[in-house]
């Protein structure tokens, strides 16, 4: 990862360009939730753009710690008693957007091909827009076969509750 500018050159450029991130993969979940939220894309971004700051943004969150080694930025999330590890892809401040890709997590391991992307769009001076987009090449292993639907509802769900609880996190700093 290079930074440039305040800009970190993403490790799979194909996340600016929207083309397929895995291909050869027999599948493509595709998860998208965009939330408005009232209040500056500067405030929002103050949370999304700070890789160690998920606890405000995702709910029921017991800690957060972040490790910089051989595979780049790592944030290391325990929630309820399990692990996930997310590897930051693209950290981009002009744009106010934030890539990552879930390296490990129950079930989930590297290759899976489970990267998100969250973007903050400005509406106006007192309102923007959220987009959490993700992708996902491989359900976890110890999903059934079959329960693509199921699992794409339940993650659509979670991502729904993450956008709520930021927009709850910063209407209680009003």
């Amino acid at each position: 990862m290079q930074w440039t500018d305040g800009k970190v050159e993403p490790v799979l450029p194909c996340l600016q360009d929207k083309e397929p991130l895995f291909a050869g993969y027999a599948m493509e979940l595709v998860i998208d939730v965009e939330r408005e939220i009232p209040e500056s894309a500067d405030q929002v971004w103050e949370i999304l753009g700070d890789f160690s700051r998920y606890a405000d943004l995702a709910p029921h969150i017991d800690n957060v710690e972040l490790e910089q080694n051989h595979e780049g930025l790592l944030r290391h999330v325990d929630c309820g008693g399990r692990r996930i590890v997310h590897q930051l892809l693209v950290l981009d401040r002009m744009d106010r957007k934030v890539c990552f890709q879930v390296l490990r997590a129950p079930g989930i391991g590297p290759g899976h091909g489970h990267v998100s992307c969250v973007h903050t769009i400005p509406l106006s001076d007192k309102g923007c827009k959220v987009n959490w987009s993700t992708r996902i090449h491989h359900l976890p292993d110890w999903l059934p076969s079959g329960s693509e639907n199921i699992f794409q509802k339940h993650a659509t769900a979670v991502l729904a509750e993450n956008l709520d609880h930021l927009a709850s996190t910063l209407a209680s700093r009003r």
